[in-house]
């Protein structure tokens, strides 16, 4: 049968991989920042995402390619920056052309990941999640900040932060896949 735990190998290994990612990045965004994150953080839900991409961009499977390569037939080239630092994001050109000329082109944000579809670099930002195709790495003292990282806001499906009202360290669970 299709719901047999044999057939649903392949993705309860998936599974568990995704999970030792997340543990891994909270251990490491932890230890950074030198506090606890909690599970009502916005980073929670981008870190799940994020997970999947490095797998899908980094994991090299039996026949020498990653899943990326298999899809797009090359290498991705993407530079990434670790997840949860703090960075300045380039404004896209069509924004700075509505402001003074005198205005920032650069605002801070918490790098969370790449949009798969586009190649932007995302980041929460205390607005909401802001994309830019340009980010700059700031002073190595300044990269972890666990009070600006508190004021961002945004996850994957409400880029205004509005939703979350759950602790998604204890509730998140991946549903079954469908018998179709």
């Amino acid at each position: 049968p299709i719901n047999d735990s044999q057939s649903m190998g392949g993705a309860e290994k998936a599974v568990q991989e995704i999970q030792g990612q997340v543990r891994t990045w909270i251990s490491f965004i932890e230890n950074k920042l030198g506090c606890t994150i909690s599970g009502k953080s916005p980073i929670i839900a981008w870190l799940i995402e994020h997970a999947g991409t490095l797998l899908n961009r980094t994991k090299v499977g039996d026949d020498g390619k990653t899943a990326y390569m298999r899809i797009k037939g090359k290498k991705s080239k993407t530079r990434m920056v670790p997840f949860g630092e703090k960075v300045l994001w380039m404004i896209p050109k069509e924004e700075r052309k509505k402001g003074p000329k005198m205005k920032p082109r650069f605002h801070y944000g918490t790098w969370v990941g790449i949009n798969e579809v586009t190649g932007e670099y995302t980041m929460m930002t205390p607005i909401g999640i802001k994309r830019s195709r340009t980010v700059r790495r700031i002073p190595i003292a300044d990269r972890w900040d666990e009070e600006f990282l508190k004021r961002c806001i945004g996850v994957p499906w409400d880029h205004t932060g509005q939703e979350i009202d759950e602790d998604m360290r204890e509730t998140m669970e991946i549903p079954e896949p469908n018998a179709n």
